[in-house]
């Protein structure tokens, strides 16, 4: 396994090469970048609560677009996440089914998904549905892949934070369609209407998505309705008001094997809400004030394969508040950030449980928790020449667990104009699974690593990852759950390459390699990605109005001995888009999606979760 990675990172860089060769172009361009790899150190981001240029953040950040979305043509959240080197997805069978995430390495229950700042994990194994996000009302999503629980609170392995689109400020009314079918009855129409009527601005989104299934038991019946609000107050401060409603009904699976004997299906309604004021003080002061609610209702049918009886029925209720309120003040040089937040929770659980795999449900379980969590931070920035100084710290008490100190401490170097140093150490945490424990989950990291465009035509990122981890492990075989604690040591590297276009062509590519170890026994751990690559030929001509993405994606798991996952082939993807009136840009346009065009089976660790097979979809974009 280790030998084909090492294959298929050496294609990616020959062909790089190649295709530099005569290039015409003599800056990058950051047209097409559907893998997340911007080269723009002056693109500015977010990832620490306050605007910077990304040469001024020290960790591993990437950024994809609305536009790098809009070539892939994906459909949620989850199939833009699969695209990004780092991050792999499981359970990602049929388009808006639930997902698991994994980046570098580490699952959904460390990585912090947020709308527009508001957090979307659920409390019961902070797990994060991805795969009811639709794609379309996304503008950006910045990923900070590593510790970031000085800015964020419980973020252990990483963030994911969907900024969603806003207001058109130009015209009264706007909007924009989408509509696509595919196999297996597989739909997905979206809708939306965009303006500003004098200080008054409004985004409106609305999206289902269908399908019967590529696998058995996993057909997908999403809906999701969106708002966003703004408001310009006459102190030249914003008022926003977001709303986000999801309601899922999906089959997760259906397996006759004897042992497992079983099919599920989960049903979730999830709701995010939030207002807030942006109001500047100073010519570099604003303050910020948010108020927030999560909700989310979740069911959980298991039954025996012949559908004959139950053997499980669960589900949980949770609702989370929140607060934040934080002062900005900077410039490009020196910046400063501190606020307070908090956030109450309550999880409910209930269910019902055959013990004995008899069809009788003999076990009850139902249980209730609330959770207070208050939180102080501050992160900044100081630049001396060429150095930037990154420095952060929070404070977290939470009422079901033992008080937590978060910290980073960063620095970035600029080289030369294109070449950019970065390094951190950080410590930072998640919560416990179902706030059952007084232990939170804990990481120490240090990252090192460059971004550079010094060879003529290619830009060139690297980063090296040093974690010891003490992370938990939920028992679902046992009632009622068990959570464990693990002493972990995870170590590795990623690169990822792009190379400036060519007669409209670019490459792109990533590598990720993530070891683990049971930091007591030296053991090596299985399950989880442990080599990871990433493969983009894109393509795009203004003239002609045609843009396009192949995509390629290898993935070995590491799985152990039993589970029968299968990770030998590359997966590939192609998407094609073509405008019909290449000089307007209203005009309408038209795309072709070919999923898993070779039909190779890779993309599960487990036997149960197999991958979807090769299927073709097509749809029309157009705007009004």
């Amino acid at each position: 396994m280790r030998k084909t990675c090492y294959a298929i990172l050496t294609v990616i860089v020959i062909a790089l090469a190649l295709t530099t060769v005569n290039a015409a172009a003599d800056e990058l361009s950051d047209e097409l970048f559907p893998l997340g790899l911007s080269p723009s150190n002056s693109q500015i981001v977010t990832t620490s609560r306050i605007p910077r240029p990304i040469s001024k953040i020290a960790e591993n950040v990437t950024v994809i677009t609305a536009e790098q979305i809009a070539t892939l043509n994906a459909h949620t959240l989850a199939d833009v996440l699969n695209t990004v080197p780092g991050i792999q997805m499981n359970h990602t069978r049929t388009p808006g089914s639930l997902p698991v995430i994994y980046l570098q390495g580490k699952s959904e229950s460390h990585v912090r998904v947020l709308i527009d700042g508001v957090p979307q994990n659920e409390l019961a194994g902070n797990f994060s549905d991805t795969g009811s996000i639709p794609a379309h009302y996304i503008e950006r999503i910045e990923i900070i892949k590593g510790a970031a629980s000085a800015a964020w609170g419980p973020a252990l392995a990483g963030v994911v934070n969907v900024i969603t689109k806003s207001p058109d400020p130009e015209r009264k009314i706007g909007g924009s369609g989408f509509a696509s079918y595919g196999e297996r009855g597989t739909s997905d129409l979206h809708l939306d209407a965009s303006g500003t009527l004098d200080r008054l601005g409004y985004y409106l989104s609305g999206n289902t998505l269908y399908s019967k299934g590529f696998r058995l038991n996993n057909g997908v019946n999403n809906k999701n309705l969106f708002g966003k609000f703004t408001y310009d107050l006459p102190s030249n401060g914003t008022l926003t008001l977001g709303l986000d409603y999801r309601d899922t009904d999906r089959g997760i699976v259906a397996t006759p094997d004897p042992f497992l004997d079983y099919r599920e299906r989960i049903t979730a309604r999830y709701f995010s809400g939030y207002l807030s004021l942006t109001q500047p003080l100073a010519e570099k002061l604003t303050l910020d004030l948010l108020y927030r609610e999560w909700h989310s209702k979740l069911h959980d049918t298991q039954r025996n394969f012949a559908d004959t009886g139950f053997w499980a029925l669960a589900g949980n209720t949770q609702a989370v508040r929140g607060a934040t309120a934080k002062l900005s003040w900077g410039d490009s040089m020196r910046s400063l950030v501190g606020g307070v937040e908090f956030e109450h929770a309550k999880l409910s659980t209930h269910g019902q449980f055959d013990t004995d795999w008899d069809l009788v449900l003999d076990t009850t379980l139902d249980d209730f928790k609330r959770m207070d969590r208050y939180g102080i931070f501050a992160n900044g920035s100081w630049s001396i020449g060429a150095l930037t100084l990154l420095p952060g710290i929070r404070y977290d008490r939470v009422s079901v667990t033992n008080d937590n100190f978060s910290y980073t401490l960063g620095a970035t170097y600029q080289l030369t104009d294109s070449t950019t140093l970065r390094a951190y150490a950080a410590k930072a945490y998640s919560l416990p699974y179902a706030l059952q424990t007084e232990e939170v989950q804990k990481v120490n990291t240090v990252q090192a690593g460059f971004e550079s465009s010094v060879i003529p035509h290619l830009w060139l990122k690297g980063t090296f990852f040093y974690n010891i981890e003490k992370t938990q492990k939920l028992d679902l075989s046992v009632i009622p759950n068990t959570v464990t604690t693990f002493k972990y040591k995870r170590q590795g590297g990623e690169i990822e390459l792009k190379s400036t276009p060519l007669y409209g062509f670019s490459l792109g590519g990533g590598y990720t390699y993530t070891y683990l170890t049971n930091k007591d026994t030296g053991e090596q751990v299985h399950n989880y990605p442990k080599n990871l690559a990433k493969i983009a030929l894109n393509y795009s001509s203004t003239d002609l109005g045609l843009k396009g993405v192949l995509t390629g994606n290898y993935v070995w798991w590491n799985g152990a001995e039993g589970w029968n996952g299968h990770y030998n082939p590359v997966i590939w993807d192609i998407s094609l888009t073509q405008k019909l009136f290449p000089a307007s840009d209203m005009s309408p346009e038209i795309f072709f999606s070919g999923h898993n065009l070779f039909n190779g089976s890779q993309h599960y660790l487990d036997t149960v979760y197999n991958n979807t097979r090769r299927w073709i979809e097509g749809g029309v974009r157009f705007k009004f």
